[in-house]
């Protein structure tokens, strides 16, 4: 396997944001919290405060191809930091993934590693994507697999309402889901997290729920 800088963020290599951090004094270790499948941080390229990345500790290509049970502590974990950043930032919150695949070339993903960002915002980004498109509206995440074909790219989004929706596309422009996100709030040409890190949301994001012992919380029922 190639290496995966999330990979080696979670092994505490050095990876490519330990550099980034170094040179921009962010926190050296970014990472909020653990679970037994997946770890909690601050994005690089925050286009609002309070957004983070749900990433999964093994290496997987995407949540369909994840297990049952691995499944299943991500849907609690977007409860849980839903309801942490809703109420700290009073705004609902939207999920979305860019399901990546080993065979395809479309993924709309930048990181060829499983993970779900999660950020408050309000409105629905699937209405604004304008491709064609085939969608499907599904209940628990641990149904996703039944969606999706092995080998090809997809598009989850979860709603302000929390309802769970896969999108399929004929082709997937690189990180659409940002892409509209940053028309949406008036950054339209800074959707590219390798040109606009927006290192300011990071350290803010990082700091306010560090305080509020962010680990401990995501952990509880």
């Amino acid at each position: 396997m190639e290496k995966c800088c999330f990979c080696e963020e979670i092994g505490l290599l050095k990876n490519p944001y330990s550099e980034i951090a170094r040179e921009n004094c962010l926190p050296k270790n970014r990472i909020l919290g653990f679970c037994k499948y997946w770890y909690v941080v601050p994005t690089l390229g925050a286009l609002v405060p309070g957004y983070l990345l749900i990433i999964s500790k093994a290496h997987r290509l995407s949540v369909s191809e994840c297990s049952q049970a691995e499944q299943e502590e991500l849907q609690h974990l977007l409860t849980r930091i839903r309801e942490i950043l809703e109420q700290l930032y009073q705004k609902p919150c939207i999920a979305f993934e860019h399901g990546e695949s080993a065979q395809s070339t479309k993924s709309a993903a930048s990181v060829s590693h499983c993970h779900v960002h999660i950020l408050p915002f309000s409105g629905n980004l699937c209405e604004k994507i304008g491709y064609r498109t085939s969608y499907i509206n599904f209940g628990e995440l641990t149904e996703i697999g039944q969606y999706t074909v092995s080998g090809e790219p997809y598009l989850f989004f979860q709603s302000n309402d929390r309802h769970n929706s896969l999108i399929f596309l004929e082709k997937y422009p690189r990180q659409l889901f940002r892409r509209i996100l940053a028309y949406e709030i008036g950054k339209e040409d800074m959707w590219d997290w390798n040109y606009f890190p927006f290192y300011d949301n990071l350290r803010n994001t990082y700091q306010v729920l560090k305080n509020l012992d962010f680990d401990t919380l995501i952990q509880s029922k």
